[in-house]
């Protein structure tokens, strides 16, 4: 992670973006698929949207390998996995705050349960590294 970090000279991909791209946001349809409820969408890395589908993926080694298999370096930008496993430690790094606001809620449970499973798949982008 420390010589990922020492890339400071490239940058991420930055689009507009979903911000919650998580399967319930994406409806298939007669004309294909749709993603609903924007509210969180802007301008953002666009491996944020690619970490949240990794992440509740059902398959995460396929789901990894599909993203990394469509997905093209551009020019001056870290390779798509060094950018996949930057958004997924972006995506842990409020989990203090989230924490602290879920303490003693029914949901505290959940999302520990989700931190674990982002930090297996932040392993398992280290292993593809």
């Amino acid at each position: 992670m420390s010589e990922l970090l020492a890339q400071h000279h490239k940058t991420v991909a930055v689009s507009w973006s979903h911000g919650d791209l998580v399967a319930s946001n994406v409806l298939e349809g007669p004309g294909g698929y749709r993603l609903v409820d924007w509210e969180h969408s802007g301008e953002a890395p666009v491996m944020i949207d690619a970490a949240k589908l990794h992440l509740f993926s059902r398959d995460p080694r396929r789901t990894v390998d599909d993203i990394l298999r469509v997905w093209s370096r551009l020019p001056g930008t870290l390779e798509p996995a060094e950018q996949l496993l930057l958004a997924h430690g972006w995506l842990m790094s409020g989990s203090t705050r989230r924490l602290t606001v879920l303490r003693g809620h029914a949901r505290e449970d959940v999302y520990r349960r989700q931190l674990a499973r982002q930090a297996d798949r932040m392993e398992q982008l280290v292993d593809v590294l």
